[in-house]
């Protein structure tokens, strides 16, 4: 198919200048990349586990030295305790992933398997 100049030159505009909206591996410039999300999962468990202790520890048990149950098992108490930790799982979460996205290698290409911060756009 043949093109006018101006036709190829648009063409040729917005190849040079368009944005992709799938990422790339910047080895092999493959789209097949997958996100590890450690540092999103490692917060949300230590968050879960915090608001857990804290939890518990407010009621009156302390994990550490008792090996009973808790004092209060009323409904009202273990449904806080499980706000607290749904509360504290994704507080964790949160920080797990400005973690992932500023520090950690989060993007792994799926046909190299090489490690990289943020993909390319």
């Amino acid at each position: 198919m043949t093109y006018s100049s101006d036709t190829q030159n648009d063409l040729a505009w917005y190849r040079d200048h368009s944005v992709t909206t799938q990422p790339h591996c910047p080895n092999c410039g493959s789209h097949h990349i997958e996100q590890k999300n450690h540092g999103r999962r490692t917060g949300g468990a230590l968050g879960s586990i915090a608001a857990a202790l804290g939890t518990f520890h407010s009621a009156g048990f302390n994990p550490i030295k008792d090996s009973g149950l808790p004092v209060s098992t009323s409904p009202t108490a273990i449904l806080g305790a499980l706000a607290g930790v749904i509360a504290g799982c994704a507080a964790g979460a949160a920080l797990g992933q400005t973690v992932d996205e500023t520090l950690l290698d989060n993007y792994r290409c799926l046909r190299c398997d090489y490690s990289f911060q943020t993909p390319n756009r």
